[in-house]
């Protein structure tokens, strides 16, 4: 086949040669070189980063954040410290057993024999009798030291004791059987070594509780107990009442603020009550407060029939014309020197205040007197039964009170018109309440005031009715004498009068009553 030529195409001839070889410049690599910008940001890919440029107000609260964060931190790990540390103070508190109680002291006895006593009472015997068992290891404390006397109070160089007997108590008088001849009586009345020591150490506790301004508080007494304290506080103070009260029992065993273990809690004592009574007699103005003035009034005229101070004999001079001039026309008191009405508790506290201020020597009306015993007769039924307020509403605390104050008013122990009252004092005969419940407690046989009051009128009857009372009164009032610690020498605060005036009441009137023996004479020496 010949060479032939390609057809033309439309845009011209065909080109008659073969299509020319395409060829290239050769291509030379080099190193890639970035741009300045572009080079930055390359070696920013591969290297840290410099530290960017914060605006100074961005950067305090930076540093402001960065310094909470911080506290917080420190503040969660001490909160998460502290609770770890009172966690295993808690546990050790669990797992550590606490103390116990100390074990019980060792009991001592503490008796009195009657041949070797001394009016005063000093320094009782560790061997004889016993009083009540049990009493505390350790002596207790002397009493607190109060106030000085004002002057001229209390100053003997005016007592009259021309006649004056042992402690210069008035030879022959009604009182002179708590200082001379207390042997025999207590003898002869039924008492012991035993009813001795028990006195004396319900004064040792009295004096024990003393404030330091001389006064008794019935309910914050326990503030004055060195260890353990004491229970049985009264919910009130009732603090002139309990002074008159708690001095009672001293005056009832002789002594006075002249001679003796116990003078300065007398002196004390009857300083707080002169510093008490107000220009008409009066000592108290409280809830109540004929009671106060009542004990108080007694606890003066037998003060003065003890000493024979005139400076007491003006506060019971003073006390008695206040009772005089608020006597009703029924012929007793109640709470209010203007009341009408009268009742047998009030009546009987002023009476037996009076009848001794009469026995001390100081003047007493004889109507007033007469008058006190013509409210117990009105007052008692055919059956004995002593009212309250009105007939045959009393209780069986009253049976005591209205025997005692005809009796002291100048009915004799053996008149006709007791008898029925003395059948019921017998059937009435005194117990310890069986608990806290018990019925008796309600001013009836389980209570301290019907032991009291029960005693002195079983003692002025005598024969059959005194023996039944002191073969009951003794072991219960021995045998429920608190033995150990602070508390020894005290009773506790049982029945309706503990309830009201606490352990400070109760062991005054268990001392009071123990001291039947030669607090006052028996009226009739007669014997049944």
């Amino acid at each position: 086949m010949s060479d032939e030529a390609p057809p033309s195409s439309p845009s011209g001839p065909r080109e008659s040669a073969a299509p020319a070889r395409l060829e290239f410049e050769p291509l030379e690599l080099t190193p890639h070189v970035a741009p300045p910008a572009v080079a930055s940001q390359s070696a920013a890919a591969t290297a840290a980063p410099p530290a960017a440029r914060v605006p100074p107000a961005l950067a305090a609260a930076q540093a402001k954040d960065a310094a909470v964060r911080r506290r917080h931190r420190i503040g969660r790990s001490l909160g998460t410290s502290v609770v770890i540390h009172l966690t295993i103070f808690a546990v050790l508190f669990l797992l550590i057993p606490l103390p116990h109680d100390p074990p019980p002291e060792t009991p001592v006895r503490v008796t009195v024999r009657l041949r070797e006593w001394h009016f005063m009472g000093n320094d009782p015997e560790s061997d004889g009798t016993g009083p009540r068992g049990a009493g505390p290891n350790v002596p207790p404390p002397e009493p607190p030291k109060g106030k000085e006397t004002p002057a001229g109070f209390l100053d003997d160089d005016t007592a009259k004791s021309a006649n004056a007997g042992v402690g210069r108590s008035p030879a022959g008088s009604a009182f002179a059987g708590r200082i001379d001849g207390k042997e025999g009586l207590v003898a002869a009345g039924g008492g012991d070594g035993a009813t001795e020591g028990a006195v004396h150490l319900a004064l040792d506790w009295l004096a024990r509780h003393q404030e330091k301004d001389g006064t008794w508080n019935a309910r914050r007494y326990v503030k004055l107990c060195p260890g353990v304290v004491c229970d049985g506080a009264s919910d009130e103070d009732y603090v002139t009442a309990t002074t008159a009260l708690a001095l009672l029992p001293f005056l009832g065993a002789g002594h006075t603020f002249r001679d003796g273990p116990w003078k300065d809690v007398v002196r004390r004592g009857l300083t707080a009550l002169h510093d008490r009574q107000q220009d008409d007699g009066r000592f108290d103005g409280g809830q109540k407060r004929a009671y106060a003035d009542a004990l108080a009034t007694l606890a003066v005229s037998e003060a003065y029939g003890l000493t024979k101070s005139e400076p007491i004999g003006d506060m019971a001079r003073r006390a008695v014309a206040f009772w005089v001039r608020t006597q009703n026309e029924s012929g007793g008191w109640r709470y209010d020197p203007g009341d009408r009405e009268g009742d047998s508790s009030v009546t009987g506290w002023v009476a037996m205040a009076l009848a001794s201020a009469k026995k001390a020597g100081i003047e007493v009306p004889e109507r007033t007197l007469q008058r006190c015993g013509g409210w117990y007769r009105a007052h008692t039924d055919a059956d004995g039964v002593v009212g309250y307020t009105a007939m045959s509403t009393g209780s069986k605390s009253l049976l005591g009170v209205g025997f005692l104050v005809r009796v002291m008013t100048g009915t004799s122990p053996d008149d006709p018109a007791l008898a029925a009252t003395a059948a019921r004092l017998e059937a009435a005969m005194p117990r310890w309440p069986a608990s806290d419940g018990d019925l008796g407690t309600a001013f009836g046989v389980a209570d301290p005031m019907h032991w009291y009051y029960g005693a002195m009128a079983a003692f002025q009857r005598g024969g059959s009715t005194w023996k039944m009372w002191n073969d009951r009164l003794r072991p219960l009032l021995l045998g429920h004498q608190e033995k150990r610690g602070c508390a020894a020498g005290s009773w506790p605060p049982v029945g309706e009068t503990g309830a009201k005036g606490g352990r400070v009441v109760v062991t005054a009137l268990g001392a009071l009553t123990l001291e039947v023996y030669y607090r006052y004479p028996r009226v009739t020496s007669a014997v049944r």
